[in-house]
């Protein structure tokens, strides 16, 4: 037999092995839970995509944010500012590239990602860097979802930092 065709069977007789049942309708090994009881293979995965909506901890969000002063999701705040105000409001990058004589600072949210494009000055080192140009990106079709995703960043590490200090 052929390399692949073991690798077939093998693989046909571990699908088959998870898929054993005792007589009586139960999985073998003990547990008595009867597999009629169990939900169909891909309505667990479908519910384990939806979050579970917690309203208490969605209420203490909202009570925190609203304490905050407004956050504004312009991403051009950001032309101008140095690395560690920066940082101060958007919190670590999750990934830094350099690009040519900029450095690149992405952070990444749900359902976007911010590219600050930031130029040495000075000795180079993270205080003589300034920002010159950010990228918003985000699959979103129009400006309103991307800027909605923006004011989420800085929302969330705002509360972070508050969250720290107290």
């Amino acid at each position: 037999m052929r390399l692949g065709g073991l690798a077939l069977a093998l693989t046909g007789l571990l699908a088959l092995a998870g898929c054993a049942v005792e007589g009586d309708g139960t999985k073998p090994g003990g547990d008595a839970a009867p597999l009629a009881a169990e939900a169909p293979a891909g309505a667990a995965s479908r519910q384990s995509l939806a979050p579970i909506a917690d309203p208490t901890r969605d209420r203490d969000r909202a009570d925190r944010l609203a304490a905050l002063p407004p956050v504004s999701d312009d991403p051009q705040q950001f032309i101008g500012l140095g690395g560690l105000e920066v940082a101060r409001r958007l919190g670590a990058p999750q990934l830094v590239r350099r690009d040519g004589p900029a450095e690149v600072w992405v952070f990444q949210g749900t359902g976007c990602a911010l590219d600050v494009f930031l130029y040495a000055q000075g000795d180079g080192e993270v205080e003589g860097l300034t920002t010159r140009h950010v990228d918003l990106r985000s699959p979103a079709q129009n400006e309103t979802e991307r800027r909605a995703c923006l004011k989420r960043l800085l929302e969330n590490e705002a509360l972070r930092r508050q969250a720290a200090t107290s």
